[in-house]
């Protein structure tokens, strides 16, 4: 019984990194398409193509630790796409916020 909740709630755990994987990755191309971004189209493919590698790794991590919640490369490669994703979310928000900072100042709701 014991063993049947923690494979269920592993499995659940693994699709559920790998759904905000996505949306990380979402994220990074929306943030890329706003207005204002002087990087060339060349730069922005690529950083596209490294932080789409994430959400393979994501579903290869979540495809191996459903029917093996105790094997630790999966939830390596899960921990992996998941700071792949952070890190180009973070850079992406910097980058803007540098080039943006009046924004930035709006979206945090200070004054000055």
């Amino acid at each position: 019984m014991e063993q049947a909740v923690r494979k269920r709630t592993a499995g659940r755990g693994a699709w559920i990194i790998c759904v905000h994987v996505a949306a990380l990755t979402l994220t990074v191309v929306i943030i890329d398409f706003l207005p204002g971004q002087s990087q060339r189209l060349a730069l922005r493919i690529a950083d596209w193509s490294f932080t789409s590698i994430s959400i393979p790794l994501a579903v290869v991590g979540a495809l191996i630790t459903v029917p093996r919640p105790g094997n630790r490369l999966g939830g390596l490669l899960l921990v992996g796409a998941l700071s792949i994703g952070v890190v180009k979310v973070a850079q992406e928000l910097v980058q803007y916020g540098v080039r943006h900072p009046d924004t930035v100042r709006r979206w945090s709701g200070s004054a000055g």
